[in-house]
Parts: structure tokens; C-alpha cells; sequence
């Protein structure tokens, strides 16, 4: 396969990234490096536009919780930068969304901060409601230096509207269609009873412990990245709101209840290694997907890489 790919399609298994990315990246390096104008425009590829305004000048009103967004369409460009077969309906499952703009009121410098998306810098967001905190807004910029601020955050990453404790992405839905499927076994169970019996025989009559339903697997995956990637193939799959979270007793209980099969795929780091074998040892009923054993290319670290790496195989 390497001698059928040209310069652009070796870049991008090197760099296990897109083909129309490498061929981003390298242009955009001799543009730099040559003065040679390559794109039609010589500004910043990877860059959003960034306003501020006093309060009173802001041209977005912004909501109770002092933020405003607007949503857009997804562009190719935003679902293949999250992988290689992902979806708008994939997105939409776990309420992410592509963001024409955010702003948000900074309480410290007392002005409006207004994030613009581009074309080859979009910008995503989680949107989720919460009982107790309102809606609150996870944004993401896949393109974003991966650099850490001071307190350690990752720059690519930011909370508007707040941060509620313990939030699990993906765990809702699994449990709509946990109890969906619950609640068509019940049905079924009833109708064969009824022919059976010849009698009707109805859903209310059948109880909780004679119905032998789950999913066929729950996979916890490290990030949203990965838990789009999973979602792209059929998976149900989880993602925790921060990396210093994990998997407590209640949910994986919980977990178990609901799926025959509950799948961690921890990163392939040293990191990954050690917590991937700490959680396998806590919870013994649970699978592990070691993806080092799958790895073709030096530097790939998660799932989204291994998509990658092997996306012409599909």
C-alpha cells in the first residue's frame, strides 16, 4: 500500500492524519518557509477570530449565564478532523455541535470575549442541560494547540455555563436505550405468552425478573475523541468530563446491569498502561482493549490514532 500512496498520502500515515490535512500542513509550511503564496489567503490556517467588547458593546446579547453561542451545519472538514467515518448523526447522539461563534462574559477583565470559528479552525461544543446548573457548554477546538495553561487545563477545552460534578458523557442515551430495549422484550414476552395461552396476556403482567435483557457491550473510552470514534462504528460507549475521573462502584454496577459485555480502552502511555491495569484489577468483570498490540505507526496513542492509521482498510 506505501507504493501506491504519493508524497501527500505518506505524510499522512506518518502523521496519522487525514489526507487533506497533510496536504494542508505541508502547504501551509512552504507558504511560510518560501513566501510563496499556496492558498488564496496567506492568514493563519489554524487560528480562530477572536473579539472583545465592553458589555454594552457586545453585538451578541448573552443569556442569564452571561454566554451566547451559534450553531452551524458540519462541515466535511469538522467531521473528518474528529475521524475517519464519523457522522452528524454521530454528534448529534452525544449533543455535539459545530459553533459558528461563542462569546462570553470574562468576569476578571470585565469584557465580552467573542471566539469566531473559520474554516480550517472549527470550533465544537458539547451542549448539555443539567436540573440543578441550567446549560453548559463544553467547547472543543480540535485544531487548538495542545499546550497547558498555568493551572494545567488543556487549552483545546473550556467550560461555559459551569462544570457539574460527575457528569459521564454518552450515559443518558445508554440508558434511553437500555430501557427501551427493556420495555420491547417486555412487549414481546407478553405477545408470546398471549398466543400461547390463547389468552391476552398483557405487558403490565410481566414482571422486572422475568425479563433477561442487555445490551451487547459498553465501552469506556479516555476521552470525547475516541468516544466519537466508537460511536462512528455502532458502539455504546462513555467518556468521563475530566481525565482525573473514573469509573466509581455505582456506575460500574450500573454498567454491568445494563450491557453483557463492559469494554475500557485506556490510552496506550505509560499514563493509559498504569490505570488501565489498576481499573482491570478493581473490576474483575470487566474487559480491557490493550491498543499498543494493534499500533502500526511510532507515535499513536489512542483510539482515534488507531482509526486512522487503518481507515483505508474499511
Amino acid at each position: 500500500s506505501i507504493k501506491s500512496e504519493d508524497c501527500f498520502g505518506l505524510y499522512a500515515m506518518e502523521h496519522n492524519v487525514a489526507y487533506f490535512e497533510a496536504i494542508l500542513e505541508i502547504g501551509r509550511e512552504l507558504q511560510n518557509t518560501s513566501a510563496i503564496e499556496i492558498f488564496e489567503t496567506t492568514r493563519e490556517f489554524y487560528k480562530y477570530e477572536f473579539r472583545e467588547y465592553a458589555l454594552e458593546d457586545s453585538p451578541n446579547e448573552l443569556n442569564e449565564k452571561n454566554f451566547h453561542f451559534e450553531t452551524k451545519d458540519f462541515s466535511e472538514y469538522d467531521l473528518q478532523l474528529l475521524g475517519p467515518f464519523v457522522t452528524d448523526e454521530d454528534c448529534y447522539k452525544v449533543n455535539l455541535y459545530s459553533l459558528e461563534e461563542y462569546s462570553y462574559y470574562n468576569e476578571e477583565k470585565k469584557r465580552v470575549f467573542r471566539f469566531i470559528a473559520t474554516d480550517k479552525f472549527p470550533i465544537l461544543a458539547f451542549v448539555n442541560d443539567d436540573n440543578k446548573l441550567g446549560q453548559w457548554l463544553k467547547i472543543y477546538m480540535p485544531k487548538g494547540s495542545k499546550k497547558y495553561s498555568d493551572d494545567g487545563k488543556d487549552r483545546r477545552f473550556r467550560h461555559i455555563g459551569g462544570r457539574p460534578k460527575g457528569f459521564v458523557f454518552g450515559l443518558d442515551r445508554i440508558r434511553k436505550k437500555y430501557e427501551e430495549g427493556f420495555e420491547n422484550e417486555r412487549e414481546r414476552i407478553a405477545d408470546e405468552r398471549s398466543r400461547k395461552t390463547g389468552k391476552k396476556v398483557s405487558a403490565d403482567d410481566i414482571k422486572d425478573s422475568d425479563i433477561d435483557f442487555k445490551l451487547e457491550r459498553i465501552v469506556i473510552a479516555t476521552g470525547g475523541s475516541d468516544g466519537i470514534n466508537f460511536l462512528s462504528l455502532g458502539e455504546f460507549v462513555i467518556w468521563f468530563n475530566s481525565e482525573t475521573e473514573h469509573v466509581d462502584s455505582f456506575l460500574m454496577k450500573e454498567l454491568l446491569k445494563m450491557a453483557h459485555e463492559v469494554v475500557n480502552v485506556p490510552d496506550a502511555d505509560v499514563t493509559g498502561k498504569r490505570e488501565g491495569q489498576e481499573l482491570a484489577l478493581q473490576y474483575l468483570q470487566m474487559r480491557t482493549l490493550w491498543l499498543d498490540k494493534y499500533f502500526k505507526f511510532p507515535g499513536a496513542k489512542d483510539f482515534k490514532d488507531h482509526m486512522r492509521a487503518n481507515q483505508r482498510k474499511a
